[in-house]
């Protein structure tokens, strides 16, 4: 538990938050030789202690995970997160769940690797305007032969608010490989649709190491977006960067 009371000031932590209680418990289990892991929290946050400020808000987090990591088979995460805020004005609440799974294999010189991710997220409050819930789901597959890496991934998000349903499908296609072991080539084509808006484009990437804490680069990209419906929403645009990074050790 924490409590920090409205007069509170330091020096030391001059952005520290005042007039604030929190109150917060974990729970972790790891079972079967750290292949599968349970874990919960909870962690309360309440405000205006004092009752000096007009509103005083209250809000509550609560988790929930499972990891499983068996040999030889598909890893599988789930996470459960629900919260709430509560004050004299606006109420709301918001419940995620996420689902990750993959597999990672191999057949003499190629290796794949396989991943699904799921994420829903539902939100609502005391204001009907202010509510939405969204469904996300992506796919990758990719293979690697030596230096050569290809990847599929697809991706599908249905979003419903009051301001309607949004369906978004989209697909990307990589390709990864290296010349010279350390000349990196990464381009891929990707497109996007939603209702009748589709945005369709390309990009490659270019690295190199000139020092071993020293990389140079370049960024090119195209993307163009056709909108039947309003035209002037309409755009094809080209970038170019060019990069320099050092890394400290």
């Amino acid at each position: 538990m924490r409590y920090i009371g409205p007069g509170y000031r330091s020096f030391g932590a001059p952005f520290l938050n005042n007039d604030v209680k929190q109150h917060e418990a974990r729970i972790d289990q790891r079972l079967l030789k750290n292949q599968l892991i349970l874990s919960a929290f909870y962690r309360g946050d309440e405000d205006n202690l004092l009752n000096f400020k007009g509103i005083k808000t209250q809000s509550n987090y609560y988790g929930l995970s499972l990891d499983v990591r068996m040999r030889k088979l598909p890893y599988l995460r789930f996470q459960y997160a629900p919260s709430s805020q509560l004050n004299t004005s606006y109420n709301s609440s918001l419940q995620l769940l996420t689902l990750n799974t993959g597999y990672a294999y191999s057949t003499k010189n190629l290796f794949f690797n396989t991943t699904m991710a799921f994420t829903s997220t539902n939100f609502e409050s005391n204001i009907s305007e202010v509510k939405y819930n969204s469904r996300f789901i992506q796919a990758t597959q990719s293979a690697t032969l030596r230096n050569i890496t290809l990847a599929l991934t697809y991706v599908h998000n249905t979003t419903i608010s009051t301001l309607g349903t949004h369906k978004i499908n989209g697909a990307d296609l990589m390709c990864s490989f290296s010349l010279k072991k350390k000349l990196r080539n990464t381009f891929a084509v990707t497109h996007y649709q939603n209702g009748l808006v589709q945005k369709t484009g390309f990009w490659y990437d270019l690295s190199y190491p000139l020092l071993p804490s020293l990389n140079a680069g370049i960024h090119l990209q195209y993307n163009d977006l056709k909108d039947p419906i309003e035209i002037s929403n309409e755009y094809a645009e080209f970038l170019g960067k060019v990069r320099i990074t050092f890394n400290f050790k």
